[in-house]
């Protein structure tokens, strides 16, 4: 007897379901291989179940296989939608009681079908059909046979809809698990649909337990070449979700007219004190004002604001991006607030302690300075020359307390606005003082300019050329006069500033804990300038690289800037 080429295409589609599912047993710890395994175990019943039935020719014993028929067509559509949820990070789709309440209509279905001789709500007018030699059945179809369709196709274009999110989201990371999971849905669907309507030559037989095998066997190939399970679009959808929430900053997004849709939980604790929490759909201005009464400025770019909040006036740098589509039109701005209280607060210590000890430093070592001057004219020669010491060192210290000024003055201030500046300008200005102590060559192309806080520029410039002068003439000798270029290139979006000496050079045990990021001894009275120069550096959104030549002769300071705004 042969059999049935619809029995060999059902029963092999069943295998390849359950060997699909089966190979990815190993990945259960990736989002959704539990349901995709579940998908696959339920459509491979729904094959087996098809498939052995079509061998049963007694028509009471054939009503026998509609229970794993339709076990498995109530479940594998469901399991694949979850498969989908889960794997492209839906969490709330995977609350236990929704998915309980996505099972209730196979399991209404299931009772249905037990029940089947005794209503007409599945079919009515039963019978064995054959077709390709197949014991195939037809029958009318009933009421809730149509609703559990309706309920199936509705579910996978649910998962379908979620696929094709992925897709317009255009993430070429996942586009082809994308593609390929809607080609499931599609062909899980399309052959369902004709049965349904009856379309065809053979009405009577169904093609979708003859597809499930290949589908699942696609689909897990796809997984391993493409590594679904390793990168799936849950890894991303629910990183910016925790992104977003456990930022310590507020994030507020509004749209074009200023009406806040979307919020994290740090901006709610700061704004929504006096709002009972609700602050989607409310405006940025009624929600937020500066201490002055000033609306919150959205200009792009950042801004020093002081609000009022639930602990009294309070500091935040407020950084305003906005939101554009392709086009370039306005959609709307991203606000993070960023509590700048504490960083205010530690200026504000810094610079009284700066004032403090220095004006201390200035009254305290002039005194000192002024009796060891004093004491230089006494006739002991041994009393002469350690009030030599003590002046030498006095004036150390004062030089010491002077750079410490010069450091708060030139750091870069938030409140100061850059500006777009002729770098050769300021090369100048710094470098008059020092013209009648060095041979100074300036290499800076006309019009170079830069987009930069000029003081703090100046004050780092100043700062690399005192160096080379102080302590690169006196390794030159008396007799031979320091050479000192300063120059300046372009490379890309960067400006290059360097201060080239041919002095002997910084000694290492200097250079390194700047390097390190560490304290230094300041020993020489270079300590405090090299770490102007380096926090200067920094403050102006740039970075700075101290060489030795070869023979640890000759520095080379090397300034690297921003050319535009950054």
């Amino acid at each position: 007897m042969l059999i049935s080429p619809l029995v060999v295409l059902s029963l092999l589609s069943g295998a390849l379901c359950l060997v699909s599912g089966w190979l990815v047993r190993g990945r259960w710890s990736k989002p959704g291989s539990v349901w995709f395994q579940i998908a696959a175990a339920s459509s491979g019943i729904w094959s087996i179940g098809y498939g052995v039935g079509l061998l049963t020719f007694d028509l009471g014993f054939r009503r026998l296989f509609e229970l794993p028929l339709w076990l498995g067509h109530g479940i594998a559509p469901v399991a694949f939608f979850l498969f989908v949820a889960a794997y492209t990070g839906r969490r709330a789709v995977l609350d236990r009681p929704i998915v309980l309440g996505l099972f209730v209509v196979p399991a209404i279905t299931i009772l249905a079908v037990l029940t089947s001789g005794e209503h007409a709500l599945m079919w009515s007018q039963y019978r064995i059909d054959d077709a390709f030699g197949a014991a195939t059945v037809s029958y009318d179809k009933g009421p809730w046979l149509y609703v559990h369709k309706a309920y199936s196709y509705a579910v996978l274009l649910a998962a379908g809809a979620i696929l094709l999110e992925v897709l317009v989201e255009r993430d070429a990371l996942y586009t082809v698990q994308a593609l390929s999971m809607i080609a499931v849905v599609i062909s899980l669907g399309a052959g369902s649909l004709a049965w349904v309507l009856g379309v065809g030559p053979y009405p009577q037989v169904t093609t979708t337990p003859l597809l499930f095998g290949w589908v699942f066997a696609f689909a897990a190939t796809v997984f391993f070449r493409a590594p679904m399970f390793d990168s799936p679009p849950a890894a991303r959808r629910l990183g910016r979700e925790r992104l977003l929430e456990e930022f310590g900053d507020g994030v507020v997004v509004l749209d074009d007219g200023g009406q806040i849709v979307e919020t994290n939980r740090a901006a709610i604790a700061l704004l929504a004190a006096d709002h009972e929490g609700r602050l989607v759909g409310r405006s940025i201005d009624e929600i937020a004002t500066s201490a002055d009464g000033e609306p919150i400025p959205l200009d792009s770019g950042r801004h020093r604001v002081s609000l009022v909040t639930e602990t009294g006036r309070q500091p935040f740098e407020i950084t305003v991006s906005a939101i554009r589509d392709e086009s370039g039109s306005m959609l709307g701005r991203t606000l993070v607030f960023q509590d700048v209280s504490e960083e205010t607060r530690r200026r504000q210590q810094l610079s009284v302690l700066n004032r403090v000890l220095r004006h201390n430093l200035r009254n305290d070592m002039t005194v000192v300075r002024a009796y060891g001057e004093e004491l230089t004219a006494l006739d002991d020669d041994d009393q002469a020359a350690m009030a030599e010491t003590i002046v030498e060192e006095a004036d150390g210290l004062l030089s010491l307390g002077e750079q410490a000024r010069t450091i708060e003055a030139a750091l870069a201030d938030p409140d100061r606005e850059p500006q777009t500046v002729e770098l050769s300008a300021i090369v100048e200005d710094v470098l008059d003082p020092y013209r009648d102590r060095a041979a100074i060559a300036v290499e800076i192309p006309d019009g170079f300019r830069l987009h930069t806080e000029p003081e703090s520029l100046g004050a780092v410039l100043t700062a690399a050329v005192d160096n080379a002068v102080e302590h690169g003439s006196s390794g030159n000798g008396d007799d031979e006069e320091l050479a000192l270029t300063v120059s300046a290139s372009q490379a890309e979006d960067w400006a290059k500033v360097t201060v080239r000496d041919d002095g002997p050079g910084i000694p290492d045990h200097e250079l390194e804990p700047i390097r390190a990021g560490t304290e230094t001894d300041l020993e020489h009275g270079s300590g405090l300038g090299l770490w102007l120069i380096t926090w200067g550096a920094g403050s102006l959104g740039g970075e700075v690289t101290f060489r030795n030549g070869s023979d640890s002769s000759g520095t080379t300071v090397e300034l690297r800037l921003p050319l535009e705004p950054t």
